[in-house]
């Protein structure tokens, strides 16, 4: 395991994420959203197998149809393939220790995750997180339908192991 440590477990994977930088003209990409106690991963790109990914993605919704709104799971999503995608130049990778903030923003279709993290080059840049239900293909993929998940959990988590890595 050559991009993870030995002792990083995942915490969350949620599936089925927009992200976006914000701004009038940005479009939403689709995203896996991997939190460990080390990083912060955002998958753009992954190796898994479209079943594996589509049986998590029908979980994770039937989960929320059921009134599930946590965002701390991790059923589907193991280390192995977070190794794996993290070969991944498409992929982010943001240690916890870069994450200047984590917050919930109140959007008029649904509670989106904003992080404000340093990049290597030392400028700050935000990404928005929203849950997404359903998706439209074409002719370029973009949300219709949002969850209304519960960010907290995932926010404390993040600050939790940020504040354990620092010491």
């Amino acid at each position: 395991m050559s991009n993870v440590e030995s002792n990083e477990k995942i915490i969350s994977a949620l599936f089925s994420v927009a992200t976006s930088q914000g701004g009038f003209f940005s479009r939403s990409r689709e995203c896996i959203l991997c939190l460990t106690n080390k990083r912060l991963a955002v998958i753009y790109n992954t190796e898994m197998k479209p079943t594996k990914w589509q049986r998590a993605v029908e979980e994770q919704k039937n989960a929320f149809k059921k009134g599930n709104i946590d965002t701390i799971r991790s059923v589907y999503y193991t280390i192995e393939d977070l190794n794996t995608d993290l070969d991944s130049d498409a992929n982010l990778n943001i240690p916890l220790s870069n994450i200047i903030d984590a917050k919930i923003e109140e959007k008029r279709w649904a509670p989106e995750l904003k992080i404000i993290f340093k990049e290597v080059k030392k400028h700050t840049r935000s990404l928005n997180f929203a849950l997404v239900r359903s998706w439209i293909r074409y002719p370029l993929p973009d949300p219709i339908e949002y969850e209304k998940p519960n960010w907290k959990p995932f926010i404390d988590a993040i600050n939790s192991h940020r504040n354990t890595n620092l010491l």
